[in-house]
């Protein structure tokens, strides 16, 4: 079975929560996510995720954007925005901050306004939200399937 990634795209207005990462000298922008672990369901993982990466309390919307790859999946679910200050929570990300290793992981607000200029991972799903953000989101599911070998990289 491929290994599944589960992420959310947690919206308060017209910003997105992305974490800002720096990471062997590299700095970019992800959506708050992860594995999906043994006997836990894609939905809950979001959850999960959301909290141990930002200690924000979300609800969970639908799943707007599904990328399947060679050897892995990543799902994408709309999150609404229910209340805290997002921190990073207690995990290994932290862990491995506190001991000092070249990495950095933070939540940060972003204006859906300032993505096109900003190197957000998978670039596909940043310019699927912000078309979505500007035009509305569909009923279904956007779905691409993709070689993780051909996903953009640069802006």
């Amino acid at each position: 079975m491929k290994p599944i990634r589960a992420a959310g795209i947690v919206l308060k207005g017209d910003k997105v929560l992305l974490m800002h990462r720096v990471k062997n000298g590299d700095e970019y922008f992800t959506f708050p996510g992860g594995s999906v672990e043994e006997n836990e369901t894609i939905e809950s993982a979001v959850l999960r995720e959301i909290l141990e990466e930002t200690t924000l309390k979300v609800e969970l919307g639908k799943e707007v954007y599904f990328h399947n790859y060679e050897t892995s999946e990543g799902h994408y679910f709309l999150c609404e925005y229910l209340g805290g200050k997002p921190k990073l929570g207690e995990s290994i990300e932290k862990e491995r901050m506190e001991k000092g290793k070249d990495d950095s992981y933070k939540p940060k607000w972003v204006g859906i306004n300032k993505l096109k200029i900003m190197l957000v991972y998978p670039l596909e799903i940043r310019d699927w939200l912000i078309d979505d953000f500007e035009n509305g989101f569909s009923m279904e599911v956007r779905v691409a399937k993709l070689k993780t070998s051909e996903l953009r990289q640069t802006l």
